[in-house]
């Protein structure tokens, strides 16, 4: 199961969308990291020129950053980190009764 966890950071406050969301399911691990790789390739491609577009992996994780700048010129952060995990793992934690 692919999930994604998204903040946005600007110079006055950070936003954080939280819980998880799942994104979608793959038949396995490298299915997935392959889903992650899709996604990310077609979250950067077409983007402003005036974003600058980072990447990084790491185990179950792939994080893409994209920094701008607003037209009053505040810079603004956005990040979305990928995560594969099995089916019977939600990285939000365990939900109380």
């Amino acid at each position: 199961m692919m999930w994604v966890h998204v903040k946005w950071v600007t110079p006055t406050r950070t936003i954080s969308d939280d819980p998880w969301l799942l994104v979608n399911a793959a038949p396995d691990y490298a299915g997935c990291k392959q889903l992650q790789a899709e996604v990310i390739k077609s979250s950067t491609s077409g983007k402003s020129q005036n974003a600058k577009i980072e990447t990084s992996e790491s185990g179950a994780n792939a994080l893409l950053t994209m920094t701008s700048r607003t037209d009053d010129g505040n810079v603004v952060v956005q990040q979305f980190l990928y995560r594969c995990l099995p089916d019977t793992v939600n990285p939000g934690g365990v939900k109380g009764k």
